[in-house]
């Protein structure tokens, strides 16, 4: 186990490779100065704190651990089907571990109950029109050092005293685009935000760490995603944030309170896992899995193994694009080899080594991917590619990609 006791005043970089790595759990002081350093934005008012917004939903913070997705007009059927899918996925995780995680779902509000749910709740949502209510775990955003560190690294220097002070830029998750590489000639067009920041691979190479070591945690997800849960996986995000509350097990409990000899501790913030939790440390990331309202149900068959491959193509870039068959030297070439073994060996695990929609999976995807990349030789470079998302992505997603 890689212990690691962070030093404020190293080099942002420094502090982004070792903060922002998987393997790296932190030594107590460390632990206690990240704490001292993460996000409250549930401040001492009335009134909760908005911390995102989606295509279906304005999400608020309820507690620090603890959020409100709230319906947008219109869009209750697709909140209702988040919470759905949600459920599913965070079942099947539940059931077939993986190292990523899902934010564990609380309820849903019918609009008729939410003005009194709303009196019994400390954290008054800002008033309108009631509507439907998705609630939620909070997936902890990063601290600030490490925020304060990705802004010095990467944000335009004419703006950096604007973002410092932009409360917005507190709930920070990091999207993992293991598809993406900005092009050299890409430069800042837009507002630099926080807020979703996009570490894509040339940013991964730029603060020096390996960016495999995220391959694992997404492909797994991915296979229990669609045939443990049995969904497409359309749309969902994979992010980087703190570690989660309250996940220690009966087993690990057994060994802390063994190796402890019967001394009680406390276990709050202690990541689950056997081994992080006998050695009393924590893991400074991990990845989390979230955002389920454009799900689809889907069967291991034809049509299942279609939709949940349509789906890896519409989505941003977390997902690795499949390259050519003797690429074995570029970083996305290793990448791509790397999932499909991963996403291949999972599945076996969950169907057997009879089921064929895996490789069928695989196949379509690398398949499209030859399309591609000959649609790319004949046409030049396309306007949606592994580079980057192209307008309809803008469009279906709501957001504006920055080449941060």
């Amino acid at each position: 186990m890689n212990t690691t006791t962070i030093n404020p005043s190293s080099p942002s970089k420094e502090l982004l490779n070792q903060y922002l790595s998987l393997s790296t759990h932190l030594s107590p002081s460390s632990a206690t100065l990240t704490h001292e350093h993460q996000t409250d934005d549930t401040p001492n008012t009335n009134d909760a704190a908005e911390i995102g917004e989606g295509c279906c939903a304005t999400i608020y913070a309820l507690s620090p651990s603890s959020i409100a997705k709230v319906a947008k007009p219109n869009k209750q059927n697709e909140l209702w089907n988040d919470f759905g899918a949600h459920l599913s996925v965070y079942e099947a995780i539940s059931a077939v571990p993986t190292a990523t995680l899902v934010p564990k779902p609380a309820y849903y509000l019918h609009a008729q109950d939410v003005t009194t749910w709303r009196a019994a709740q400390a954290k008054k949502i800002p008033s309108r029109e009631p509507n439907d209510v998705l609630c939620a775990e909070r997936i902890p955003p990063l601290p600030r050092i490490i925020r304060n560190s990705l802004v010095e690294v990467f944000c335009p220097k004419e703006q950096t005293a604007e973002v410092l002070e932009n409360k917005d830029n507190d709930a920070c998750l990091v999207r993992l685009y293991l598809g993406r590489r900005r092009p050299s000639s890409l430069h800042a067009q837009a507002k630099f935000s926080l807020r979703n920041f996009e570490l894509t691979l040339d940013k991964m190479e730029l603060l020096g760490f390996n960016a495999m070591q995220f391959v694992a945690p997404i492909a797994e997800a991915l296979v229990v995603v669609h045939w443990k849960a049995g969904s497409d996986g359309r749309d969902v995000e994979f992010v980087l944030g703190g570690p989660p509350e309250r996940r220690i097990s009966a087993e690990g409990f057994g060994v802390l309170d063994s190796n402890l000899h019967m001394q009680r501790v406390t276990t709050w913030r202690k990541a689950g896992a056997v081994d992080e939790v006998a050695g009393l440390q924590q893991r400074c990331v991990y990845v989390w899995l979230l955002d389920f309202n454009q799900c689809s149900r889907i069967k291991a068959d034809t049509q299942g193994v279609q939709m949940a491959a349509d789906a890896y193509w519409d989505n941003d870039p977390y997902y690795p694009r499949p390259t050519k068959n003797d690429d074995n030297h570029s970083t996305e070439g290793k990448i791509w080899r790397e999932f499909k073994r991963v996403y291949l060996a999972k599945a076996r695990e969950i169907l057997g080594d009879e089921a064929t929609q895996p490789e069928d999976f695989i196949y379509s995807l690398e398949a499209k991917g030859q399309e591609r990349q000959q649609d790319l030789v004949m046409a030049g470079p396309p306007k949606a590619t592994s580079i980057g998302p192209g307008n309809d992505s803008k469009k279906k997603k709501g957001r504006e990609y920055v080449g941060f």
